[in-house]
């Protein structure tokens, strides 16, 4: 399953995956407001992370994509501080997270451990102009809800 907030982007996915000879529900959304409790196992999740003015953030168009807001993290704050991440997840259920260095990786990895997270970073390199890396965090069982 895949959500996203634009809904052109959602069926661009489905698209996508047809075309690949794969099958997705891709949903538009906001976030995991649209899940049942521990619902997920998996969640690959590349957010809005440029660091943009806050008013950028959200709506419908393009920049939607890579608008983050201040310190990139509107979004990724938002997931982090959710009722739903937890909510959502199933023990065990892994998250992998892409985030770029304005981002502030170790605060966002602190926040992950602070909701039950083990964390890791799997991958870092530059790309033009950004150091990106990506973070693999499993959500262990027996975690506070």
């Amino acid at each position: 399953m895949a959500i996203d907030v634009n809904g052109r982007a959602a069926e661009l996915t489905r698209r996508t995956a047809r075309a690949d000879g794969s099958r997705v529900d891709a949903i538009r959304g906001d976030l995991l407001t649209s899940m049942r409790d521990e619902a997920i196992d998996v969640v690959i999740f590349n957010p809005p992370y440029v660091t943009t003015p806050s008013d950028d953030v959200g709506g419908d168009t393009i920049e939607a994509s890579w608008a983050g807001g201040r310190r990139g993290r509107v979004v990724i704050d938002r997931l982090l501080t959710a009722d739903g991440l937890r909510r959502c997840l199933a023990d065990g259920a892994l998250l992998y997270l892409l985030l770029s260095d304005e981002n502030e990786p170790a605060e966002v990895l602190a926040a992950l451990a602070s909701l039950g997270f083990e964390a890791t970073t799997v991958l870092a390199r530059t790309a033009r102009n950004e150091r990106l890396s990506v973070h693999r965090a499993v959500l262990k069982g027996g975690a506070p809800r």
